[in-house]
């Protein structure tokens, strides 16, 4: 059991990495692009930074996904040095598990405007091939794994560690 959740865990870690490569990549790409023809042909397209856009929205999301893994998202420090080891667990405790239950939330919620989007099917002005749902369910599958991922590396490890303070 703990080799398959190892490897579902090493598959979403790549994943990211991957998404935020790709995406940085492409936006990078086609910014170059487009900066050479409007400056150099005096010729834009109209749809380069609607798509840049809707990029970094997918990287801002996958990137927050991958800071609740490695702990870096902000945080006051402050307490760990006040106060004793339990009231720190105690705080640490609250405090994920209402990120987790805040990202779960708001991935409910998004994920109604998702379905909305769908069922209208509304379009990008300067991409009419393009649904808007694209770039919401973004948020959808940044806010789960903002969820998982602290409820993987925050939540959990405090309540099978026997008296350590939370990093």
């Amino acid at each position: 059991m703990k080799k398959a959740l190892r490897r579902i865990n090493d598959f979403f870690d790549w994943l990211e990495k991957w998404v935020i490569l790709v995406v940085m990549s492409g936006m990078v790409i086609i910014l170059a692009i487009q900066v050479f023809t409007r400056y150099c042909l005096n010729f834009s397209f109209s749809w380069s930074e609607q798509l840049v856009r809707i990029g970094f929205v997918w990287v801002t999301y996958a990137g927050s996904s991958m800071a609740c893994k490695n702990s870096m998202h902000l945080t006051i420090d402050l307490v760990k040095y006040l106060a004793g080891p339990l009231m720190t667990k105690i705080i640490a405790i609250w405090s994920y598990s209402f990120t987790v239950f805040f990202a779960v939330y708001m991935c409910w919620h998004i994920f109604t405007i998702v379905l909305q989007q769908m069922e209208k099917w509304q379009t990008f002005a300067s991409m009419t091939w393009l649904p808007v749902w694209v770039m919401y369910i973004a948020g959808v599958v940044g806010m789960l794994g903002i969820a998982a991922r602290t409820l993987q590396f925050g939540l959990l490890p405090l309540f099978s560690a026997k008296e350590e303070c939370p990093q």
